[in-house]
């Protein structure tokens, strides 16, 4: 079931949302359930770290008058938290879907405030969302990772034994992490038990196409399979893998990659 998350600083309107969304639900049998209506986003972030499932639908105002963080901020660590969940923008900016395209935050819509089909769009947004979860879950995560080499590549186990451009399938297990540089953004690592590739993408796209409960960003430039955690060192802030490399955690990931590790732990 997906969990629905609305966060507004203003209360009048985070009442007139929730009332809303609670009406399709009960109108249209829909398979939701409102886990938190805050006004406060670290509130939302926590009720989302406490989700097991991870996936949701999240009505967020655009423009949290708040000092410490912006409706955008508020989405960009949704985002690590549930990489396939729904995020809807409830915002008075007309244009707000350019800055949210720059950041990379791929919301599902963006719902003007004030307008008079406030109800019949919220509605529509929800029935959306399900449709694209259902589509999901009727499709099982792929235990492999299928990746085709870039004109960069370097040599795979040592050895010259892929020509570029050839189609590789790695198991899903056997991946340590992703990673980019400065200098080739746009050319992924995918570090293996068996060595390293390189593939034409962004970690992104990398993240939309793995399994959230295991794989996880720990900063921009780099993703992590949580299966090959085996150890955090709080105090460096790095992650320890199983073939004994650390990994550095952006200081304000910490907290949250350790809590969704343990999660991991327990899960297994």
């Amino acid at each position: 079931m997906l969990g629905i998350y609305i966060c507004d600083d203003e209360c009048v309107h985070l009442t007139a949302i929730t009332d809303m969304i609670d009406k399709h639900i009960l109108s249209a049998e829909l398979p939701l359930r409102i886990e938190a209506s805050v006004s406060n986003p670290h509130d939302l972030l926590d009720a989302v770290a406490r989700n097991d499932d991870h996936a949701g639908i999240y009505f967020l105002d655009y423009d949290l008058k708040r000092d410490d963080v912006h409706g955008i901020q508020l989405a960009e660590q949704i985002r690590k938290l549930d990489p396939r969940g729904f995020i809807i923008f409830i915002t008075a900016d007309a244009n707000a879907h350019r800055l949210t395209f720059k950041h990379r935050v791929e919301a599902l819509d963006y719902i003007i405030k004030g307008e008079d089909d406030l109800n019949v769009r919220i509605g529509d947004c929800l029935h959306n969302a399900v449709e694209k979860y259902n589509a999901k879950v009727t499709s099982p995560l792929k235990d492999n990772f299928v990746l085709v080499l870039s004109d960069e590549a370097k040599d795979f186990m040592g050895k010259k034994v892929l020509s570029k451009k050839s189609t590789v399938s790695i198991e899903n297990n056997k991946i340590f992490y992703f990673s980019t540089n400065q200098y080739f953004k746009r050319v992924v690592t995918v570090s293996t038990t068996e060595g390293q590739l390189q593939f034409n993408g962004t970690l992104s796209q990398v993240e939309q196409s793995m399994d959230a409960m295991r794989f996880y960003r720990v900063q921009n430039n780099l993703i992590v399979n949580l299966a090959k955690v085996v150890a955090i060192d709080k105090e460096n802030k790095a992650a320890v893998l199983a073939n004994g490399a650390h990994v550095e955690i952006a200081a304000k990931q910490l907290p949250l990659f350790i809590k969704t590790w343990e999660q991991y732990q327990q899960g297994k």
